[in-house]
């Protein structure tokens, strides 16, 4: 570990950063543990999230912000980020002159103190998992302890929605926590992401994310308490503290702690507001800043590195695109559709599958680009009492000139003698990628559910506010279903998640 910086007095204040807002969680921990100690806060918010990205890009990034806060006088820095953390923590302690510490560790470390069953689960982002940093580190001071490990997402993305969305409903940090992501919803997505967890009898769970703290309320009440939660926030706090300690770097007694808020994104009063509710204290300074002025050669190389490849998305809906791309999120990938690639793309889709269209599409988009990997898709509602229909007629089930109102009155009509029970159906989404050397990858995703007897919602199309998803155990339509919790569960979803686990096994 790196030295305290000779002109760094003990009142200097201690620099913690992350990708975005997750950090307030350590930040707060901190605070309580060390209130005499001042606090200089960096939020990366304009490159967030840091969970997709490749690991040696992060790697650059720990290192222009770390120099950065060096830059205003830290006596040492947490790195209150788990992707960054794995990515950039050695580097940094290597190159800095001034302690660095990270959460992986002390998470680590209380998850194999916790544990008696010797089971223990971490949940935390894909880039965080993939480093395999938790299991290292687990396993290097229990080589015996069975650790289960899944990528889990959407938790940050419930996080900042909980953070944005509830702030005014509840009057501070511990009500939040303790209520604010009480939905349905949520709890659909907990139980589908925990469910393995609680299969696999761990007795312990490390939240491997900071901002996983927020949602221990959530957790907690889909594992139940005979799970024990490890907050990264809670022990790294400690260990600072006992760095402080043995180096004889406390703040004075006497000392007045001041408080200083960077964000690189656009919107610099949310962050210290957002900040201030998580941390329980108010900044004296919140400010916006380029942490992208410092080019360290790390950075450059790090770009360089990065193989591109280009994609053709055999479509021109804008949804579509998004998701795809957002679940497709290789590093160096770039994707264009048909419009952007200055194509014009109309194959007759004969085919009597969903893998025949899509194939037909990706073919044709692959041609017409010139040999560029091209992904096309093909999707449908399939009713096990129609024998299958409307399947690969779907968007056109009442004519060609049909549209969503008439297909599903004539799907209403044909169903109308049927109970509930009865009414089984399923989404499904087929995928097929077309690589440039012309090999294929296909994959394919379904939702299982009911049909119901009118529409309802508005935040769906197609057959969307008639479909009742099983996971909801009939209560919601699909068009009931926000928008980022439909893309966890949907067909599509389960088809893009399928096909990232096959190219990446390339």
């Amino acid at each position: 570990m790196a030295y305290f910086s000779e002109t760094a007095s003990n009142n200097a204040p201690i620099g913690i950063f992350d990708s975005g807002l997750g950090g307030f969680t350590v930040a707060r921990e901190i605070v309580a543990a060390l209130p005499h100690e001042s606090i200089v806060y960096a939020g990366d918010t304009a490159r967030c999230p840091y969970g997709p990205r490749d690991q040696r890009e992060v790697d650059a990034f720990v290192q222009q912000i770390c120099s950065w806060l060096v830059s205003r006088g830290v006596k040492m820095i947490v790195i209150a980020c788990n992707t960054a953390t794995a990515a950039g923590l050695a580097h940094a302690q290597r190159t800095m002159p001034v302690p660095v510490v990270g959460v992986v560790e002390p998470g680590a470390r209380a998850a194999v103190m916790t544990t008696r069953t010797r089971r223990v689960g971490v949940v935390a982002t894909q880039g965080t998992i993939d480093s395999g940093a938790y299991e290292r580190a687990i396993t290097n001071i229990d080589a015996g302890i069975q650790v289960l490990s899944a990528p889990t997402q959407r938790f940050v993305e419930i996080a900042e929605q909980g953070l944005r969305g509830e702030e005014v409903r509840f009057s501070g940090y511990d009500q939040l926590v303790a209520a604010g992501f009480d939905r349905p919803e949520y709890h659909a997505v907990a139980e589908g992401y925990l469910a393995p967890f609680r299969q696999a009898h761990v007795d312990t769970l490390v939240l491997g994310c900071t901002h996983f703290p927020l949602l221990a309320g959530l957790i907690g009440q889909t594992l139940g308490p005979e799970v024990q939660l490890i907050s990264s926030a809670t022990e790294t706090a400690r260990d600072v503290a006992e760095i402080l300690r043995r180096r004889r770097a406390f703040a004075d007694e006497g000392h007045r702690p001041t408080y200083q808020f960077y964000t690189s994104g656009s919107d610099c009063e949310e962050f210290a507001h957002l900040g201030a509710l998580v941390m329980g204290v108010s900044p004296q300074c919140a400010e916006t800043v380029d942490f992208g002025e410092l080019h360290p050669p790390e950075l450059t190389t790090a770009k360089e590195n990065i193989v591109e490849k280009k994609v053709v998305i055999a479509t021109n809906n804008a949804h579509k695109v998004s998701e795809i791309t957002t679940a497709l999120d290789f590093a160096g990938w770039q994707y264009s559709t048909l419009r952007d690639a200055g194509l014009v793309s109309n194959p007759v889709e004969d085919a009597d599958s969903f893998e025949g269209n899509a194939r037909i599409k990706a073919r044709a988009a692959h041609e017409l680009s010139g040999g560029l990997a091209a992904l096309a898709d093909d999707s449908g509602l399939v009713v096990d009492a129609l024998d299958g229909a409307p399947g690969v007629f779907s968007s056109r089930y009442a004519g060609e000139d049909g549209n969503d109102a008439a297909n599903n009155e004539k799907l209403l009509k044909e169903l109308a003698d049927l109970p509930f029970e009865q009414r089984t159906a399923r989404f499904v989404c087929t995928l097929v990628f077309i690589d440039e050397d012309g090999s294929e990858t296909v994959a394919r995703g379904t939702i299982e559910g009911k049909i119901g007897f009118e529409e309802k919602g508005s935040g769906g199309f197609g057959y969307d506010p008639l479909f009742y998803p099983d996971f909801y155990d009939g209560k919601l339509t699909l068009a009931e279903v926000p928008q980022a919790d439909k893309n966890a569960i949907s067909h599509r979803g389960n088809a893009l998640r399928q096909l990232k686990a096959l190219l990446e096994a390339k």
